[in-house]
């Protein structure tokens, strides 16, 4: 963590943190009703992804868990909303930590 908060305060660009839970609940609408792990619930989560035009088969060849690879392209999508603008905030309040950096997560 102390490398990330160091990184983090020298970085070009804006810094945002993501949670893929949270980001499949902002996608769907409501929290994922499977969990990410069953058969079910990656259906649900590449479902989601295709509906706004993703396609989740890009991370097939990442070397990782299915259900890791689908929370990867759920990120990647939350990051394309908040470069637009128009990622929702956690809390909606702009909160600051004691250097200064905000304590959000986008969605």
């Amino acid at each position: 963590m102390t490398e990330a908060d160091a990184w983090v305060r020298t970085a070009r660009d804006p810094v945002v943190e993501v949670h893929p839970e949270l980001s499949f609940t902002q996608l769907l609408g409501h929290p994922a009703r499977f969990g990410k792990k069953t058969t079910a619930g990656l259906f649900e989560r590449m479902e989601a992804l295709q509906g706004v035009g993703l396609d989740p088969t890009t991370a097939r060849d990442l070397d990782c868990a299915p259900d890791d690879a689908l929370d990867a392209v759920v990120a990647a999508w939350s990051a394309w909303r908040a470069a637009k603008g128009t990622a929702v905030a956690f809390p909606a309040e702009r909160v600051l930590d004691a250097t200064g950096l905000p304590m959000q997560i986008l969605a």
